[in-house]
């Protein structure tokens, strides 16, 4: 769940490690995906943590390095400069959920003989007709 909401990658050098598990203990900063590539240690933050973070990372005086943003934010914040992308997802959301909740075909199937336009008449009478919301049946 995390990583859909939007995190924001971190690296600080292994000799600052101390320091920051310090901060973040201090301050209730949870880290995770925490990864040690060679001297150098990488960590991941919430996005809606970031400013507060770095706020107090350049408070403390802490090297940290801040890396890519991932997540469902990394996805979308791209898209944010081409807005004609971005409208037309939005678009093609809206019309999918608009066209998902209609009846499109009412189709009659019996074993035994029976007259389809009376039944179809008589449904459409009832308020069931194609074109109709589904939420209205």
């Amino acid at each position: 769940m995390r990583e859909w909401l939007g995190y924001r990658t971190y690296r600080i050098a292994g000799d600052d490690l101390c320091r920051l598990m310090n901060v973040c203990l201090r301050y209730g900063l949870t880290l995770w995906g925490e990864r040690e590539e060679g001297t150098v240690f990488s960590f991941r933050l919430p996005l809606y943590r970031t400013r507060f973070a770095e706020d107090i990372f350049r408070q403390e005086n802490l090297p940290v390095t801040p890396g890519r943003i991932g997540g469902l934010a990394g996805a979308l914040l791209p898209m944010c400069r081409r807005p004609g992308l971005l409208v037309g997802l939005v678009l093609a959301v809206w019309i999918w959920f608009s066209l998902m909740g209609r009846v499109w075909e009412v189709r009659i199937r019996s074993p035994i003989d029976v007259d389809e336009d009376s039944l179809l008449t008589a449904l459409s009478e009832c308020g069931l007709s194609e074109g109709i919301r589904t939420a209205s049946v």
